[in-house]
């Protein structure tokens, strides 16, 4: 498998600026997740600090009317061009974002697609689409050996990346269940935004990953990313 290299030329950095007209909040069709700002780089709350705290704002959310909160799921940088990259090169390599890791790697995980032109921009370093589909042949492919030639072409980024799918996946379930006992009442798509607006202006915000810990007493993404739950992750994509 050819192993990707990144050219250090920095131009993913320099590509998050969007055109958005979208009024702010907004459901996701056919969920109860809240876009409160326009997607750029997807930051998990804890990756967040890394970043000057003017430039970051809450991005998918979800709302508790019971308690009245907002429950951030991630965010979002208002910076056309990441803050952190001097003279071309990442300031904070070792703790950048999972979101950073991952690219060029067109897939989070080996069922999850996510487009070439991404908040980074396309990638110049990277195979075009059609050579890139010929190496990974994902039609011809079962999941674990997507999942092994994804590893073998981007390595930790790939790994990262599914750590973040796990992650999310994680989330929703134990938002689910809080759901399901009673314990929180999410406002859905059909809500009257206009109200939920004011609701959201006014509500208290809790991160994901600190309710999480608020029932469960560890944080789900410090287990997951240390050195142990990398290489078991790896471990596994290696026996499939």
């Amino acid at each position: 498998m050819q192993v990707f290299e990144c050219a250090r030329c920095g131009s993913c950095c320099k590509s998050f600026k969007v055109e958005d007209k979208e009024k702010y909040p907004i459901f996701i069709p056919d969920s109860n997740i809240l876009s409160l700002s326009a997607p750029r780089l997807f930051l998990f709350d804890w990756e967040k600090k890394s970043f000057p705290k003017d430039s970051i704002f809450p991005g998918f959310a979800l709302f508790d009317l019971k308690s009245n909160r907002t429950i951030i799921l991630n965010y979002n940088t208002s910076a056309d061009i990441c803050p952190n990259l001097k003279n071309d090169l990442c300031s904070i390599h070792e703790n950048k974002p999972i979101s950073c890791w991952l690219y060029p790697c067109p897939f989070r995980d080996a069922d999850s697609f996510l487009p070439t032109q991404s908040a980074f921009g396309v990638c110049k370093a990277e195979l075009p689409p059609e050579q890139l589909n010929s190496l990974l042949d994902p039609t011809n492919s079962t999941k674990d050996e997507l999942r092994k030639k994804f590893y073998l072409r981007y390595g930790d980024g790939f790994i990262k990346g599914l750590v973040s799918s796990i992650l999310l996946e994680n989330y929703m379930k134990f938002i689910a269940t809080l759901e399901k006992q009673g314990i929180i009442k999410l406002a859905k798509e059909g809500y009257q935004l206009e109200f939920l607006k004011k609701r959201i202006d006014l509500a208290q915000t809790i991160d994901i990953s600190e309710l999480f810990y608020e029932y469960n007493k560890y944080h789900l993404h410090e287990m997951l990313l240390s050195k142990q739950g990398i290489e078991k992750i790896k471990e596994k994509i290696s026996k499939n």
